[in-house]
């Protein structure tokens, strides 16, 4: 099985850490995201940074495809 994708990535200006969000510029906020089987449900890690953007910035769009979610917020 490889976790390649839990390795901590160093931080740069194309990839930052979700909580750094609000110190962006920006209007609008496209985020997609979905699980491995594509279920349409999302996993702990995924549902974290959801709960942390709808506390922090105004959700105006929710649809889900295909077991894609995607989102959009505002400042």
């Amino acid at each position: 099985r490889n976790l390649s994708y839990k390795v901590p990535r160093e931080e740069n200006r194309f990839n930052i850490l979700f909580y750094k969000i609000n110190e962006l510029e920006f209007e609008k906020l496209w985020v997609l995201s979905c699980d491995w089987p594509r279920s349409g449900k999302l996993e702990e890690d995924s549902l974290l940074i959801k709960k942390w953007l709808d506390k922090n910035l105004k959700l105006e769009s929710e649809r889900e495809f295909d077991g894609l979610w995607v989102y959009r917020y505002a400042k």
